[in-house]
């Protein structure tokens, strides 16, 4: 089964569209790319659950897709 992989272009893509629709409110500073592997993508815990729950979603599209 295909994912979307951390720190691919679809990756950053992602991260972009997520942060343009802005979802929810909070702050959407970044963590540092090496929190990225614990699923901390944002400080603020909110719109960190929102993009994994987002990014989830994604996951699941491309999963029925096969590709990206």
């Amino acid at each position: 089964m295909k994912q979307i992989q951390l720190g691919t272009k679809e990756f950053y893509e992602i991260l972009e569209r997520f942060e343009s629709m802005k979802l929810v409110r909070g702050r959407y500073d970044r963590e540092n790319k090496d929190n990225w592997l614990r699923q901390a993508y944002y400080q603020d815990g909110e719109v960190n659950f929102a993009f994994t729950m987002f990014l989830s979603g994604c996951n699941y599209g491309v999963s029925l897709c096969g590709n990206v």
